[in-house]
């Protein structure tokens, strides 16, 4: 998964000109792009961009875990036993596959709710550090304060709307 990032501007990797003093492990001190200090801010964009690709391979990996959660769960619903005795149709559910049908139903808000807290993060990251790059130090700020949130009802939403439509939908 590649996170677009911007590509900093300038000799070092982060816009403006960084003091020796931060060179050597003291407080940096950095004008930005449109020449707003940024002390205080150590962020290095390339170092952003690959722990950002490194927990969208695991949210990748998580997502095909959740995937395979729901196929096992479901199956092990059915297999768990059913309520024997004379009955017209399918078989019903015994009580070990509608307590596992019952521990998914209350664990898949959740789920959504940590997929949804990840890209959130994600994204606000994203902002983050391309304000940053640009030298808008207060939006930087306000991007990482939004990323902080937890997430809306709709981010909730459209987490769920994407993975129906990708096949990671709920199993019923």
């Amino acid at each position: 998964m590649k996170i677009p990032l911007p590509v900093p501007r300038g000799p070092t990797d982060r816009p403006g000109n960084v003091s020796p003093q931060g060179a050597c492990g003291g407080p940096r001190e950095a004008t930005g792009a449109r020449g707003v200090d940024v002390t205080g801010w150590d962020v290095t964009p390339s170092g952003v961009e690959s722990i950002l690709s490194l927990v969208g391979l695991a949210a990748d990996e998580l997502g095909k875990d959740i995937k395979g959660y729901g196929k096992s769960v479901e199956e092990a619903a059915l297999r768990a036993g059913t309520i024997s005795g004379p009955y017209c149709g399918s078989a019903p559910v015994g009580p070990v596959g509608s307590a596992v049908a019952d521990f998914v139903s209350d664990t898949e808000s959740q789920v959504t709710f940590m997929v949804a807290r990840i890209k959130k993060t994600m994204d606000g990251t994203v902002d983050a550090t391309t304000a940053y790059v640009d030298g808008d130090l207060a939006m930087a700020a306000r991007a990482q304060r939004e990323a902080a949130k937890v997430p809306s009802s709709a981010e909730l939403r459209a987490v769920t709307e994407r993975a129906d439509r990708h096949g990671g939908g709920r199993t019923k």
